[in-house]
């Protein structure tokens, strides 16, 4: 809870620290995280917007 709910973060609503709580539990821990398929989407998206740009 305190990794959350810091001396900078003292006025969070219910509903965000509910929310920052949900993402914490469901997150991978970094060592287990494989980030080779956010990697690829990102790069996608990215190419995506470029050719919208330059088209």
């Amino acid at each position: 809870m305190k990794l959350v709910k810091t001396s900078r973060r003292v006025k969070l609503g219910q509903g965000t620290l509910d929310n920052l709580l949900q993402i914490k539990l469901v997150t991978p821990t970094i060592s287990s995280y494989d980030p080779e398929e956010s990697i690829d989407q990102w790069l996608v998206s990215s190419l995506h917007g470029l050719n919208k740009l330059f088209c």
